[in-house]
């Protein structure tokens, strides 16, 4: 795990097993001695494959964003598996321009917590969006729901919050709502044939029948050839989902050992009165107890390949030091020792003990120093993982993970600012190896001279 260079004296709840602080001015100077020796790690690239937008599409992508409320952003040249293009761009919006984009990857890692609901809609949804696209595109907003109640109307209705997993819902329509229309008339239609001769003989509803087959025949073309879609409205559940505010990030996470609803929020309390009883609500800012908090729930659990990886890791830089300065670095790095002894302490007793709540219990009660070498996320959602990242108190990886604000900071740096970040991600590297694909192929694509004159590498993959 990544061991920030430049704000180790964080580590000051760091207790060795005499219960003593480590000395964080010994331990940072040792870290800083044993990173000198270590090869500058490269910048591991998978470039995503995309759905390219050429033709008619170009237009029917404009009308989408117009009508998602997007007008000023620009018309992507390429899009992912659900319509994701940009960085910046919100994660609740879904566009469909063809079946073909089943082939592409994700634009963004974090987009992939949408895996669930782009399986329901291309396994329920093909026809829709095989007929519809053909002159239009397929858009909508996702709307994250706990029950009924909306997740961007919870600080509203604290009272409505009740605990269990979450759902992500959409509805799919043209730009111009033709999938509505259409529904409308197949029900207009369903009319006449549950009682055709009073239909036939009411030349009002004769009227509108063949006022919309009109209107949709003026865009469409031939009708007999759509089949009627039963719905256009997906739902899946799920256990995390992101909702950004013009105020803050919010994390809602659900735990499935404890059956906890989970919230974790990053800039402004959501909730400056009334809170919802059902909800446990941690600033993201205070990384240390929200992190234990959390461990102390499930989400992130001891893990005892993560602990033999990171004590390896440790002495690989030790025996390195010792090699290439030819000294013997005990009797000089007793915090570093220290600290690697501490987490052989904490393997052996993970080892041994195996009932999941004891596990759970002394996790949580560890330094939130050293629970990071501790424990890893249970499972793959990519939400969790962005998380763990953030709760860091290695500056480093706060910054090189937080994908929006490293960009949008790096572009406003002078050229010396950027090369202390750049710094930043390569101490993070040599300790961590947690890689943000989304960062390093931005910067592979936008500023790789510079990167490069920084003597940062880059490895495709």
């Amino acid at each position: 795990m990544n061991i920030n260079l430049k704000d180790l004296r964080k580590l000051s709840d760091l207790t060795n097993e005499n219960g003593s602080d480590f000395d964080t001015n010994e331990l940072e100077q040792n870290f800083l001695a044993f990173s000198a020796h270590m090869d500058k790690p490269s910048l591991l690239v998978k470039i995503p494959s995309l759905y390219s937008i050429d033709g008619d599409e170009i237009n029917h992508i404009e009308d989408a964003l117009v009508a998602l409320d997007m007008p000023d952003v620009e018309i992507p040249k390429s899009i992912d598996i659900s319509g994701g293009f940009s960085y910046t761009a919100p994660e609740d919006v879904i566009i469909f321009a063809s079946m073909k984009q089943l082939d592409a990857d994700h634009f963004s890692t974090l987009r992939s917590y949408l895996d669930p609901l782009i399986e329901d809609i291309y396994t329920n949804g093909a026809s829709l969006i095989k007929n519809f696209s053909i002159h239009d595109v397929l858009s909508g907003k996702i709307d994250q729901k706990r029950g009924t109640l909306s997740l961007r109307e919870t600080h509203l209705f604290p009272k409505k919050f009740t605990s269990g997993p979450y759902q992500l819902s959409v509805t799919l329509d043209t730009p111009r709502n033709i999938v509505k229309k259409f529904g409308k008339l197949r029900d207009l239609l369903t009319e006449f044939d549950k009682n055709p001769k009073n239909s036939v003989l009411n030349q009002k509803k004769t009227d509108e029948v063949v006022r919309r087959c009109l209107a949709l025949r003026k865009h469409l073309g031939s009708l007999s050839r759509y089949s009627v879609p039963e719905t256009n409205t997906f739902t899946t559940e799920t256990e995390s989902c992101i909702v950004r505010t013009e105020t803050a990030t919010l994390f809602y996470l659900y735990a499935k050992e404890t059956k906890k609803n989970i919230l974790v929020y990053f800039g402004e309390d959501p909730f400056m009165q009334e809170k919802p009883e059902e909800l446990i609500i941690l600033n993201g800012d205070e990384h240390q107890e929200t992190l234990s908090r959390i461990v102390s729930e499930g989400i992130y659990k001891p893990s005892v390949p993560i602990m033999q990886e990171r004590i390896k890791n440790i002495e690989m830089l030790f025996n390195k030091a010792t090699t290439e300065t030819g000294s013997i670095i005990e009797d000089k790095h007793r915090e570093y020792i220290s600290l690697r002894d501490r987490l052989k302490t904490e393997l052996e007793y993970f080892k041994r003990v195996k009932n999941p709540k004891s596990r759970r219990i002394r996790a949580a009660k560890l330094p939130s120093s050293i629970l990071e070498f501790v424990v890893y996320p249970d499972t793959e959602d990519p939400i969790v993982h962005e998380l763990m990242s953030r709760l860091s108190w290695y500056e480093n990886v706060r910054n090189y993970h937080n994908t929006r604000r490293f960009m949008q900071t790096f572009e406003k740096a002078g050229k010396e600012e950027r090369k202390e970040m750049l710094e930043g991600i390569q101490s993070e590297l040599v300790f961590n190896n947690l890689q943000n694909n989304d960062v390093n192929v931005w910067l592979y694509q936008e500023y790789r001279e510079f990167c490069e004159d920084s003597e940062i590498t880059f490895t495709l993959k």
